[in-house]
């Protein structure tokens, strides 16, 4: 999508929150005409508006609810029908989404973390298959680097717990010992967040169930 058609997703995304059924409808309409016309490159600018710190906190919230909408359904007669149209699309509308949904980790306003449920979704897809094998270490990373802020930490464990809790133990064997290290960290007695700790918390809890 070009400048003009980022600026006319970003004023219906925020319709989409506005109260207002005629607008909230036309919203709807308005991404299911995009979704039908050209769903990767709907999905590429999606994650766009995410990423990006200067839209507003409802804009970025609403890219991300939108974004998960077209990646997963809760009909489980439809599931596969959704993975698979998620691994059809052009390798580099896969990479630059997943780039941007990693790159919003500790940059948004509001919980939960919108970026951390889409991480989770693609996850659910492709560590199953073998793809993504740069994920987890970098979650891992995100958790124990000094310099991450407090935000980076509790969003990326978020996301860790939404993996733990929805992705086979079977594809993430080879860094069990690591991602039990990020969740460990994260519950450190020197951690002074109370949201990281809880974060943290309820990763771990994910992981033994």
């Amino acid at each position: 999508m070009n400048a003009e058609a980022v600026a006319q997703l970003v004023q219906v995304l925020e319709k989409t929150t506005s109260g207002d059924q005629n607008d909230m409808k036309g919203a709807q309409a308005f991404l299911e005409s995009a979704s039908q016309t050209n769903l990767p490159e709907l999905i590429r600018t999606l994650s766009d508006v995410l990423y990006h710190g200067a839209n507003s906190a409802v804009v970025r919230q609403q890219a991300g609810v939108q974004l998960k909408n077209f990646l997963y359904t809760n009909d489980e007669s439809l599931r596969a029908q959704y993975e698979e149209r998620w691994l059809a699309m052009p390798e580099d509308v896969r990479l630059y989404t997943k780039q941007n949904v990693l790159g919003t980790l500790g940059t948004e306003s509001f919980r939960p973390s919108a970026a951390a449920q889409c991480v989770q979704l693609i996850a659910m897809v492709e560590l199953p298959r073998g793809l993504w094998p740069t994920l987890l270490s970098t979650l891992v990373q995100n958790v124990t680097n000094a310099a991450s802020t407090e935000i980076m930490k509790e969003s990326t464990l978020q996301a860790i717990g939404y993996i733990c809790q929805d992705v086979e133990p079977r594809c993430m064997e080879e860094t069990a010992n690591e991602i039990l290290t990020a969740i460990v960290h994260g519950m450190r007695r020197d951690e002074t967040s109370t949201q990281v700790k809880l974060a943290s918390t309820n990763a771990l809890l994910n992981s033994l169930e």
